[in-house]
C-alpha cells in the first residue's frame, strides 16, 4: 500500500513537472512570438521613418524637376513663336508692295467694270430711245395716215361698227374665269375680222379717193353708192362675227354651270 501510494505521488509529481515544462514552453514560446512582433514593429517603423526621410530628401529634387520641365516647355514655346515669327518678319517688306500692287489692280479692275457697265448701259439707253423714237415715228405717222383715211364717211362708219363689235364682245369674255375660255379666242377673231373689215373699208375708200384724185376727168370715177356697200358689207361681217362670239360665249357659260 505504501508503494502504491509512492508511485501515485511520483505520477502526481510527474504529472506536476510535466505541466510546468509545457507552461515553461508556452512561456517561452509566448516570449519568442512577442520578441518577433517587437522586431516586426521595430522593423516597420524603421522602414517609415527611412521612407519618410527618403521623401523628404528626395522632394527637393521632386521640385527642382517641376521647375525644370515647366522652364524647357516655356523655352521650347518661345522658340516656336519665334520661327514661326521670322519667316513673317523676312517676308513683310516683299509682301507689303505685292499686296499694294494686288489692291491696285482689283481697283483698276473694279473701275474697268464700272465703266464698261455704264457703256453698256449708255448704249442699251441710246438703243431703246431710238427704238422707242422710231415706233413714235412710225405710231405717228400710222395715226395720221388712218385719220387721213378715216375723214371719209365711209372709213368712219366701218371704224364705228369695229368698235362697236369690239366693245360688244370684249366685256362678255372678260366676266369669265381665267382659265379655258375660247370665248376669249373668239372675241380676239371677231376684233380681228372687226379691224381686218375695217381697214379695208379704209384701204378701199383710200384707193377711191386716191383714184378720184389722179384719174383724169374723162376716166369713170368710183360712185359713192360702191363705197357705200363694202362699207355696209364690212359693218354686216363684224356683226356675224359678234353674234357668233356672243352664241360660243353663252355656250361656255353653260358648259361651265355645268361644272
Amino acid at each position: 500500500m505504501h508503494a502504491g501510494f509512492l508511485s501515485a505521488v511520483t505520477a502526481a509529481a510527474a504529472a506536476a513537472a510535466a505541466a510546468a515544462a509545457a507552461a515553461a514552453a508556452a512561456a517561452a514560446a509566448a516570449a519568442v512570438a512577442a520578441s518577433v512582433t517587437d522586431r516586426r514593429q521595430q522593423h516597420t517603423a524603421t522602414q517609415t521613418v527611412a521612407a519618410a526621410a527618403a521623401a523628404a530628401a528626395l522632394l527637393p529634387l521632386w521640385e527642382k524637376l517641376c521647375n525644370d520641365s515647366q522652364l524647357s516647355q516655356q523655352q521650347q514655346q518661345q522658340q516656336q513663336q519665334q520661327q514661326q515669327e521670322i519667316p513673317w518678319l523676312i517676308e513683310e517688306p516683299f509682301a507689303s508692295p505685292a499686296a499694294a500692287t494686288a489692291a491696285d489692280a482689283a481697283a483698276t479692275a473694279a473701275d474697268a467694270a464700272a465703266t464698261a457697265a455704264d457703256e453698256t448701259a449708255a448704249t442699251a439707253a441710246a438703243a431703246a430711245a431710238a427704238a422707242a423714237a422710231e415706233d413714235l415715228t412710225d405710231e405717228a405717222a400710222a395715226a395720221a395716215a388712218v385719220a387721213a383715211a378715216a375723214d371719209t364717211p365711209p372709213a368712219a362708219a366701218a371704224a364705228a361698227a369695229a368698235a362697236a363689235a369690239a366693245a360688244a364682245a370684249a366685256p362678255e369674255a372678260s366676266t369669265e374665269p381665267p382659265k379655258d375660255r375660247p370665248e376669249a379666242a373668239a372675241a380676239a377673231a371677231a376684233t380681228a375680222a372687226a379691224a381686218a373689215g375695217a381697214a379695208a373699208a379704209v384701204s378701199a375708200s383710200a384707193e377711191a379717193t386716191a383714184a378720184a384724185i389722179t384719174i383724169p376727168s374723162t376716166a369713170p370715177t368710183p360712185t359713192p353708192t360702191a363705197a357705200a356697200a363694202a362699207t355696209a358689207a364690212a359693218a354686216a361681217a363684224a356683226a356675224a362675227t359678234a353674234a357668233t362670239a356672243a352664241n360660243l360665249i353663252a355656250t361656255h357659260k353653260l358648259l361651265w354651270c355645268w361644272r
